[in-house]
């Protein structure tokens, strides 16, 4: 009996054909709006298990508590599990001395504060 299987041939049995899963996901742009009415365009990651992709409430709540430059001015911010990163982006326009921005170790979620670093200065 003949063998007409080439397993040299069919190296790629097992795997999946190159349009078999969906692309990957791309990050996505968020706009706050400031109490004085200027707008901030926030990069949030694609998604993501951590839920980084949401700009959550707590941050906007924060950003709108730390949006005074009489509250900010000298100080120093940690934020952690920063995602968008909106309350340290606001402590920074608002003249912080010190503002650190932090987020889980994952290469999306530190390219996106790097991101909002750079957006920032």
């Amino acid at each position: 009996m003949e063998d007409d299987f080439d397993l040299e041939q069919n190296q790629s049995l097992f795997q999946e054909p190159e349009d078999f899963l969906p692309p990957d996901p791309q990050p996505s742009f968020q706009t706050f709006t400031r109490a004085n009415g200027s707008e901030l365009n926030l990069r949030l990651p694609a998604k993501h298990s951590l839920w980084a992709h949401c700009l959550w409430n707590a941050g906007k709540y924060l950003a709108d508590k730390f949006d005074n430059p009489e509250f900010c001015k000298g100080k120093r911010f940690l934020e952690l599990g920063a995602g968008a990163g909106l309350p340290s982006i606001i402590c920074a326009l608002n003249g912080a001395e010190t503002v650190v921005i932090t987020d889980y170790p994952d290469q999306r979620l530190i390219e996106n504060t790097e991101t909002a670093k750079a957006h920032r200065g």
